[in-house]
């Protein structure tokens, strides 16, 4: 009975408590749903009503809220035009894909129509460049690669008509006939006046050969009487100079100017020439070093500690170390040059030693290989050992004469820079002019000689002599006096002489002097 009672009162309390359960059930779950699962859910919904409002028949019992609202969806004529809109997009969406694929198709033929022209272009030009090496007729074209289709057609038109050119050639030369009627008159006339050119210098050519002697014999003759007329106008000539050197003198300011011009052209001359040959003897001994050569740097020469047939010695070796120092003076001469084309109208003083500088520089380079073709030392071995040659070979000769030329051009082109350093106008007059290049070319070379030879005293060699010589190669063209465009265009600034740069420059040159004279007169050795 007891276990009936609590079976009844269990069944009675499940009865009563299932809804509530399911209730509970039903909330969690709800509450479980994830946010995207409920968004699908309502589209999915969204979707059904929207089809079936679209495709399903419109039902002849109208509701009251259809009464009360109509809907879009539900009218047929909207219902119509939305299928036609599907539809149609459809439609345009296949049509879309088809023309893709068509384009691509036609792309896909260009690009292969492409490629075949270029083929049949390669084979072509492969055929006639075949034809033309068969044909020989790359005996008579310069170029070969540029023969393009038009010249072609011009040439097969011409040899078309070479046939027929030849038979009215013919057939004039039968009648006696040897011009064609078709020129015109101003061909004619252009024709006789070539030919009247060309008997002229036939005539010309055969005279100048047959005058050849005679003209040489008068040129000879007046050489001889323009010296005799100037020997016999000495006096007149001497006079004239002393008449001018009075003129000068009597003029202060000229006077004062010639004066400055000389000394500082003169210590210019002679600045420039030490550091440049000092620098050129430092570098050689520090490449000497570097290949480890022992050598005595002196002041007046460098001296090797190694015999000439040392194994120390090889071809690359001798190449760099007397090949270095003219190519850098080479290059300094050039710095030179830009240096005086820089100083125009800043540094005015400073200009002549830049235009010394770029002379002695190049007399470094050139006057250097003359001097050792003649010492057989120096410079000589570079051109020796690169092209194995021996004494006075053609190499030798014909870099001699070159360098022979260049330093007479260097000379003479530099006479309009050193006319166009003057401080004043007044120097460069027609009277003055002769006056201002001795004084600034010939007195301060001789000078700055003599004073390079009291330095280097009482070892004075044969090649500092012949350096120094060399130069004469570009003095004595400069000194020429000549009246050209240039010299006559020539535009100068006056300036205020400063003699207190002259001065400073002066003590500054003699101090230095002194310290390489002090330093290098017992030698620095170097191994």
């Amino acid at each position: 009975m007891d276990q009936q009672t609590s079976n009844n009162q269990f069944q009675g309390k499940w009865k009563k408590e299932t809804p509530v359960l399911h209730k509970k059930k039903k909330i969690r779950h709800k509450r479980n749903k994830s946010f995207f699962s409920s968004l699908i859910e309502k589209f999915k919904r969204k979707f059904k009503s929207i089809k079936n409002e679209l495709f399903t028949s419109k039902s002849k019992t109208k509701s009251k809220y259809s009464l009360v609202k109509k809907n879009d969806f539900r009218t047929l004529s909207n219902r119509s035009i939305l299928k036609k809109a599907f539809q149609n997009s459809k439609k345009d969406l296949l049509k879309l894909l088809k023309s893709f694929k068509i384009k691509r198709k036609e792309v896909r033929r260009s690009e292969l129509i492409i490629q075949k022209k270029i083929r049949k272009k390669k084979r072509e030009a492969l055929l006639n460049s075949i034809l033309y090496i068969l044909k020989f007729r790359f005996l008579f074209d310069t170029d070969f690669n540029k023969i393009s289709k038009d010249t072609l057609t011009i040439g097969k038109k011409i040899l078309k008509k070479k046939p027929e050119n030849i038979k009215n050639k013919l057939i004039r030369y039968s009648q006696f006939r040897f011009n064609s009627k078709n020129q015109s008159l101003s061909v004619k006339l252009y024709q006789r006046e070539l030919r009247y050119k060309r008997k002229q210098k036939i005539k010309k050519f055969i005279s100048d050969i047959v005058t050849f002697p005679q003209r040489s014999i008068k040129n000879i003759r007046s050489a001889i009487r323009k010296t005799i007329r100037n020997i016999l106008n000495i006096k007149e000539k001497w006079n004239t100079l002393l008449l001018n050197i009075s003129r000068i003198k009597s003029n202060p300011e000229l006077k004062s100017r010639f004066v400055f011009t000389y000394f500082n052209s003169t210590l210019a001359f002679f600045t420039t020439f030490i550091l440049i040959y000092f620098l050129n003897q430092v570098l050689t001994s520090l490449i000497c070093s570097a290949y480890s050569i022992p050598i005595v740097l002196y002041y007046f020469d460098i001296i090797y500690q190694v015999g000439p047939y040392s194994s120390l010695w090889n071809r690359f070796n001798i190449i760099i170390i007397y090949g270095s120092a003219p190519f850098f003076s080479l290059l300094l001469s050039v710095i030179f040059y830009q240096l005086y084309k820089i100083s125009k109208n800043k540094f005015k003083y400073l200009r002549i030693y830049f235009l010394w500088g770029m002379i002695n520089s190049f007399n470094f380079f050139f006057g250097a290989y003359i001097v050792g073709a003649i010492t057989r030392s120096g410079f000589i071995y570079f051109t020796e050992w690169i092209f194995f040659s021996y004494v006075f070979d053609i190499e030798e000769i014909i870099f001699m004469v070159s360098s022979l030329i260049a330093l007479v051009s260097i000379g003479y082109f530099s006479s309009d820079f050193f006319l166009s350093s003057a401080d004043n106008k007044e120097l460069i007059s027609f009277k003055n002019k002769p006056f201002y290049k001795f004084t600034q070319i010939f007195l301060p070379w001789l000078s700055g000689i003599i004073l390079l030879l009291l330095f280097n005293l009482p070892n004075i060699t044969v090649y500092n002599l012949l350096t120094y010589a060399s130069l004469l190669l570009m003095v004595v063209p400069a000194m020429i006096d000549y009246n050209n465009y240039k010299t006559q265009q020539i535009i100068i600034v006056k300036s205020k002489q400063k003699y207190a740069f002259l001065k400073w420059n002066l003590i500054v040159s003699v101090i230095v002097i002194i310290l390489i004279r002090f330093l290098l007169n017992n030698g620095i050795w170097l191994s």
